[in-house]
């Protein structure tokens, strides 16, 4: 089988381009050898459709979270409150949680639903028993998500990313002495709502976010320190 036989072609944009145009699908033919079309492509676990909402992935990473819940719930009489705990951080957010930073922007509805499976999470691991939200120190969804941007974006302006993303966020810096000058990220100039999902703006949006001092911090480890110490985290 040679790399033609792998290889697939895909039109992304919006769905109003998308439908303009008649059809998301093109004709790439190279010598004799002809790349097939497809409106689906699975990439690095990720499955992107033609206007990149990231829909069937969200629902996917959705029924597999559910599906983990449950088995959690079976063997929760057999655990304690700790270990029940463990098995949740440990197995069930990083799959809430994966490749989060394409799916940042979630909408409202998914987002809820979301929060009700980590709700049912914390139901599951308190098993009946009394326990505050904060004594079960687990850390929320909306929170989770946000510290691992904040994180990635703090990696990118240290040098600490791959090379790709070392320039990906740029800060803006000015004549002017205010007390943001130097600690604040330039927001890119966007015309589409579809770009305003993407990493670049929300992430340097979530990082703008942050206190001025946790802003100014150049260690990684003190940053992610400061950042387990705010409440919101």
């Amino acid at each position: 089988m040679s790399d033609m036989d792998k290889s697939e072609s895909m039109v992304f944009g919006t769905a109003k381009r998308l439908a303009k145009d008649g059809n998301s699908s093109m004709c790439i033919q190279i010598g004799s050898d002809v790349i097939r079309s497809t409106t689906s492509y699975v990439y690095l676990g990720v499955k992107l459709d033609p206007t990149l909402n990231f829909g069937q992935y969200v629902h996917k990473t959705f029924k597999k979270t559910s599906s983990k819940l449950k088995m959690l719930k079976k063997i929760r009489s057999s655990l304690t409150v700790q270990s029940a705990r463990m098995i949740y951080q440990s197995m069930i957010v990083p799959l809430m949680t994966c490749c989060d930073m394409v799916t940042l922007n979630l909408p409202g509805s998914w987002l809820s639903k979301f929060v009700n499976l980590e709700n049912r999470a914390k139901k599951i691991i308190a098993n009946g028993l009394s326990i505050e939200n904060d004594d079960l120190n687990i850390r929320d969804f909306y929170s989770t998500r946000i510290f691992n941007a904040v994180m990635v974006v703090f990696k990118s302006l240290n040098g600490l990313s791959c090379e790709p993303f070392n320039d990906y966020f740029q800060i803006m810096s000015h004549q002017q002495n205010t007390r943001n000058n130097d600690y604040c990220l330039r927001l890119p100039k966007v015309k589409l709502e579809v770009a305003r999902k993407g990493f670049y703006f929300q992430g340097a949006m979530a990082f703008n976010k942050l206190p001025l001092h946790v802003r100014q911090i150049n260690s990684i480890v003190h940053f992610k320190s400061a950042l387990k110490q705010m409440n919101s985290f």
